[in-house]
């Protein structure tokens, strides 16, 4: 049996551990090393920080689509899910554009317009 002397979460090893500590401490180091590591990679995964529904409901009248904070309470989730998915595929359209106007050599796949059927889409 051996014991972890913990000053402030970091793992503490003393000159007269055992070797067999000291290799135990050391890997507890080392999974403790890892352990924060995957946990800031899925952070950095959502973001930083999840999008809340009022996010996305102040996005939208920003595009100029004829919906501003009065009248977008009006309409439902499928119209609002709809919006955001095609202001999405106009902007990478827009952007796939302009790389491609500027000599990118772009898949004819990523400069589909923008104006498609959803339900074709919906795999993409």
């Amino acid at each position: 049996m051996y014991f972890i002397d913990l000053d402030e979460e970091e793992i503490i090893i003393y000159d007269d551990d055992e070797p067999m500590v000291k290799k135990l401490k050391l890997q507890r180091r080392r999974d403790r090393e890892r352990l924060r590591r995957a946990k800031a990679k899925e952070a950095a995964k959502k973001g930083g920080g999840e999008l809340k529904f009022s996010d996305l409901i102040g996005s939208i009248p920003l595009d100029n689509c004829g919906l501003n904070m009065e009248n977008i309470w009006n309409i439902t989730y499928y119209s609002l899910q709809d919006q955001l998915k095609r202001m999405g595929w106009r902007d990478q359209f827009e952007m796939n554009h302009r790389a491609a106007l500027a000599g990118a050599k772009l898949n004819k796949s990523q400069l589909k317009h923008w104006m498609r059927s959803i339900a074709s889409s919906d795999k993409s």
